[in-house]
């Protein structure tokens, strides 16, 4: 099991807490400006990690719980006989901590799944989301999302969050470069252009630099369209694999349906694959230009010390608290030109009768003559 956090978000790690055997990954840190405990769990036996996550004053902790949280509704096939004192011992360990089951709170009459047994061709909600009454209140959405890597469906959380400040320079989709049909179509604009331009310029520079910011328009259009028709495949195959495993979760034992199901999730697994393999691209693009510079560990290193030194809240004017880096930048500067602004306002005149009553040094001629002389040997 494992943690990721991204790389834009404020989080400055303090503790760790993993275990040899890969079951769980406890991580102890300031988030937004406020300390949180974050679990990653896989629980085939539960009670060790119930007494481990009932010492650690957990935030929020997510993963394959091995159990249901209420077999009732939880299991296509109804409960199993151990199902009361599982589904027992992990809704004692939330009242114990205070956690909540966030997608049951959001959707308390629902009846979604998580993981299909092919053994007992059944249907159940094991992975689950568990987080504190406050972080249940700030809760936005707690969706189970397509199953596509594994025969495990990921369960999301959505929280509101600060703007965060984004760069944003743009860079050529060299994969572009690799696809006839974009090498075809680049051909093909770049011959349009200069048939259509050429001798329409006062100098050959002009004309080049007109090329050039031509043929970038054109291809951010060109790669936004090839995004979209990317993102519709996406979101019309990943609907086809919902409405299945909707109607397969009735009759787990429809072997035809399952069929269909496993080819449409291959699709979907195609379309993995390739954002995959472009991502991978990408990186060892970067790792090979730069991965064998000394930069790279000096990055690193300034990278850490960013971190530990960032502030991640403030209070401004008001006296209120805030997240959001823009409004922070914002509060130093007010805070500085206040700071460094003159108390009394001076007009021009005041300010020329000043400086007509004091008398300034002036550099005598033998001393001018001296500094505007050539430097001489001696003095080099």
């Amino acid at each position: 099991v494992c943690i990721l956090i991204g790389r834009r978000v404020l989080f400055i790690e303090k503790e760790t807490i993993i275990d040899q055997e890969g079951r769980y990954v406890i991580v102890r840190g300031m988030l937004l400006g406020e300390e949180v405990v974050l679990a990653s769990v896989y629980a085939p036996n539960i009670v060790p990690i119930i007494k481990l996550l009932s010492e650690c004053m957990l935030s929020g902790g997510g993963g394959d719980w091995n159990r249901v949280w209420d077999a009732e509704v939880d299991r296509s096939g109804g409960p199993l006989p151990f199902d009361n004192k599982t589904s027992r011992a992990i809704r004692t360990l939330a009242r114990d901590i205070g956690l909540i089951d966030i997608w049951r709170q959001v959707h308390e009459h629902d009846q979604e799944f998580s993981h299909m047994s092919r053994a007992h061709k059944s249907y159940s909600r094991i992975d689950m989301i568990l987080v504190l009454q406050a972080v249940a209140l700030a809760t936005i959405d707690a969706q189970i999302e397509t199953c596509i890597l594994s025969d495990h469906a990921p369960v999301s959380l959505k929280l509101p969050s600060p703007k965060l400040i984004k760069t944003l320079s743009w860079q050529l989709n060299t994969a572009l470069l690799r696809d006839a049909f974009s090498q075809k179509a680049i051909e093909n604009e770049i011959t349009t252009f200069f048939e259509n331009n050429d001798g329409t310029a006062s100098t050959s520079l002009i004309l080049w630099d007109s090329f050039k910011a031509s043929l970038k328009g054109w291809l951010i259009s060109f790669s936004t369209a090839r995004k979209k028709q990317f993102q519709k495949e996406w979101v019309t195959i990943e609907k086809e694999v919902q409405k299945l495993e909707k109607t397969h979760t009735v009759n787990p034992k429809d072997e035809v349906l399952y069929g269909q199901l496993l080819e449409e999730k291959q699709k979907l697994q195609q379309l993995v694959n390739s954002k995959t393999e472009f991502s991978l691209f990408g990186s060892r693009k970067n790792f090979f230009e730069s991965g064998d510079k000394a930069g790279c560990l000096l990055v690193y290193k300034l990278k850490k010390q960013e971190i530990v030194a960032m502030i991640q809240t403030i209070r401004d004017s008001s006296g209120g608290l805030t997240f959001d880096p823009k409004q922070i930048n914002d509060t130093f500067k007010a805070f500085y030109e206040t700071l460094y602004k003159a108390e009394v306002e001076v007009s021009d005149e005041a300010l020329e009768e000043f400086l007509d009553g004091v008398e300034l040094p002036t550099l005598g001629e033998e001393a001018s003559e001296l500094l505007l002389a050539s430097i001489s040997e001696q003095e080099v």
